[in-house]
């Protein structure tokens, strides 16, 4: 079993993930800019948790755990769409078989879409649990880049015929489990070549500099074909791999608001943006046009401190735990 102190830069790199996935969602005038940057979110959240879960025990609880967390608030966004669906067209919300049938198999929330992270988590940490038992760690390793371009063949193959139907690729098996293996990876990466360490603020100005042009790049890999799809791919794998390595030379061992929040509130940011998001994007509709145009400037960065507010009194009332 690994054991090693904590590191909180890991913690803050979370709240960034948060507030990336709240970039993705939401409206703001040079979103367009944004979202290639914004596209590692997601895999850095899944890669994060291989980083801290790969040596760790308890597989079991935090399974229970995210259950728990996942039927809550699956409940609260089931509410939300049946009251929407009365108070519009007068007949509630049903599932029909294909609905339930894409959650189960491939991690879909139809009502909510941006659920599917958690049930797909709990798929993933049971996959890792087999993995654990059955000591095949090296071939779940060497497993990574195959799984992530079959999500791309997948896409490609499905772009023209159901465009709408991302849960075939956007799921555990070819974006979660690869990911969070990827992060297991960076906890295991040996840090020296030919028997000699490298000087630590070397490999980190080397990293930055690399993670700086694999972000440049993503702006130039546009294109839709199969092969581009794939380069953009291995583009979002090297990115995330980067980033965790950097974050994991970087060891912050005093705790902070910054990391604080990282660790206990990035998952209900997550959660709960949607909700905030929607109510933030209604109340700036009824505002004047000059008032609005300049609010949705700043309508992420808010949508993100609402949702941490949200989250605290939540917690202070002990709805959830924080």
């Amino acid at each position: 079993m690994i054991n090693v102190q904590r590191n909180h830069t890991i913690d803050s790199l979370k709240l960034l993930c948060a507030t990336l996935v709240v970039f993705i969602h939401c409206e703001y005038p040079y979103k367009v800019n944004v979202l290639p940057v914004t596209e590692v979110a997601v895999p850095l959240f899944f890669a994060l948790s291989g980083y801290f879960i790969f040596g760790a025990k308890r597989k079991w609880e935090r399974i229970g755990r995210i259950a728990k967390i996942f039927a809550w608030s699956a409940a609260l966004y089931l509410l939300k769409t049946e009251m929407v669906q009365l108070l519009t067209i007068h007949r509630p919300w049903m599932p029909t078989w294909k609905n339930i049938t894409d959650l189960i198999l491939f991690n879909d929330v139809t009502f909510s879409i941006h659920l599917w992270y958690l049930p797909a988590y709990i798929y993933v940490l049971v996959i890792v649990f087999l993995i654990d038992m059955y000591n095949v760690w090296r071939w779940a390793f060497w497993s990574i880049l195959p799984l992530l371009l079959t999500g791309v063949f997948v896409k490609y193959n499905i772009a023209d015929v159901c465009p709408k139907d991302t849960q075939y690729f956007r799921n555990a098996y070819f974006n979660g489990l690869p990911y969070f293996l990827l992060g297991a990876c960076v906890k295991i990466t040996p840090l020296h070549f030919g028997g000699k360490c490298l000087k630590k603020s070397g490999l980190q100005l080397l990293l930055a500099l690399v993670i700086a042009g694999l972000f440049l790049a993503r702006y130039y890999l546009t294109g839709k074909d199969l092969g581009m799809l794939a380069l953009k791919e291995i583009n979002l794998m090297l990115l995330t791999y980067g980033i965790a390595l950097l974050a994991m030379l970087t060891i912050q061992t005093k705790d902070n608001i910054i990391s604080t929040l990282g660790r206990n509130y990035s998952l209900y940011i997550y959660i709960f943006h949607i909700l905030i998001m929607q109510v933030c994007e209604g109340v700036a509709m009824r505002l004047p046009e000059s008032i609005e145009n300049i609010y949705m400037y700043f309508n992420p960065l808010v949508v993100v401190l609402l949702s941490i507010e949200f989250t605290y009194l939540l917690g202070k009332l002990r709805i959830i735990k924080v």
